[in-house]
């Protein structure tokens, strides 16, 4: 990035606002790679549209949440879009979450409408729902928005969720209906995403419209992304790395995002190679198991130029081995849920030292419009 830049000037109000910018912009461009299929920005408006009108014609109000317990699914962004335009806050629950965990978030947040896949709800969210909030369940498949069933889809099938509201019929009722206006602003809640619980229950961030768009234009900005990359989804969507560093900067870009479900290293390095993308951030161990894929090519990553790696300690020697590998250098990356990820990045294009006394790569230098201070516990 530019060195005599530190601060950035807010370009939208809210995250809506920046993908309805998108859409103008490019309405016939790829939102949305999901194995062989394609949703365009135009698309993603009319689907949204549909799913805010769904949830209000089930009697949801303007402030309330709404859960979205699933993959790295296109449904995942519908539903967070969709959310938006109803005036409602996003809730993203982990999909490893068992009863215990999601009851715990389902009850926290006050949630009414829970969107799950067809077997998150069969295994685990039927035991529980009725001890909370939700009023309206609506399942979805990881099948749908594509005909290709291969890699982790190849042994998915369809699951009977009675008494819930499939998806798909709901887009398919509601598509062509526009929803009525909504007042957001900057310091409205975007999302609510809850924090690892390192230190109890996990805890709610609240995350602002404002937060997303600051996010959103510092990855832009920092590592130099526009709608001409190709943006790789291979962190969870409903981690904050998902939500800001694949969803918010595609929104605000145009940059196709890439979506596989769950991620499964060769499938992951076939879609990198057929789809060409170009830009990604996830955590080591995703470099590590592309590294050691069964016969994985060189060539095979070669758009792959702009690597980004949060989450954990990176080791010089796997960052030495990955780029001796595929050519290419993995740059580190910190943040916090509470930060709306990165509060520190290394620059792209430069390469981060390694402190001699403990071997660790450096997380990089604050990013724009941040402080950062050593204390101790006396401040």
């Amino acid at each position: 990035p530019d060195p005599g830049k530190s601060s950035l000037e807010f370009e939208f109000d809210t995250a809506l606002e920046m993908f309805k910018a998108t859409v103008a912009r490019d309405p016939d461009g790829d939102a949305i790679r999901y194995y062989d299929g394609r949703i365009t920005a135009r698309e993603l408006d009319e689907l949204s549209d549909a799913f805010a009108m769904g949830i209000l014609d089930s009697g949801f109000r303007p402030g309330e949440r709404v859960a979205i317990y699933a993959q790295n699914i296109p449904q995942f962004v519908i539903a967070q879009l969709g959310t938006w335009k109803a005036g409602g806050i996003a809730v993203s629950a982990n999909p490893m979450y068992r009863s215990r965990e999601l009851t715990e978030i389902l009850q926290d947040s006050g949630a009414t409408v829970l969107v799950s896949m067809q077997d998150l709800y069969q295994d685990v969210a039927s035991l529980i729902v009725q001890a909370t909030d939700v009023r309206t369940v609506i399942t979805t498949s990881e099948l749908e928005f594509q005909t290709a069933d291969r890699g982790p889809l190849a042994s998915v099938t369809t699951v009977p969720c009675p008494d819930t509201i499939d998806m798909a019929a709901l887009l398919a009722e509601f598509r062509g209906q526009t929803p009525p206006p909504v007042d957001l602003g900057p310091g409205s809640i975007a999302f609510l995403t809850y924090t690892s619980g390192t230190t109890g229950p996990p805890k709610g961030a609240m995350t602002t419209h404002r937060n997303v768009v600051f996010n959103a234009q510092t990855y832009r900005d920092w590592i130099g992304l526009d709608s001409e990359d190709v943006i790789l989804g291979v962190a969870p969507l409903f981690h904050i790395t998902g939500l800001v560093g694949h969803i918010a900067v595609s929104l605000l870009t145009g940059a196709p995002l890439i979506l596989m479900a769950r991620m499964d290293p060769t499938e992951t390095i076939r879609t990198i190679e057929e789809q060409r993308a170009t830009f990604t951030v996830g955590s080591i161990t995703v470099f590590i198991a592309l590294m050691n894929a069964p016969d994985v090519q060189p060539e095979s990553l070669a758009s792959l130029t702009k690597i980004y790696s949060g989450g954990a300690p990176i080791p010089p020697s796997t960052i030495r081995a990955f780029e001796e590998k595929f050519g290419h250098y993995i740059h580190n990356i910190y943040g916090l849920t509470e930060t709306t990820s990165p509060s520190h990045a290394v620059p792209f294009g430069v390469r981060a030292p390694v402190d001699e006394t403990t071997g660790a790569t450096s997380v990089g230098v604050p990013v724009y419009d941040t402080v950062g201070r050593i204390v101790d516990e006396n401040g």
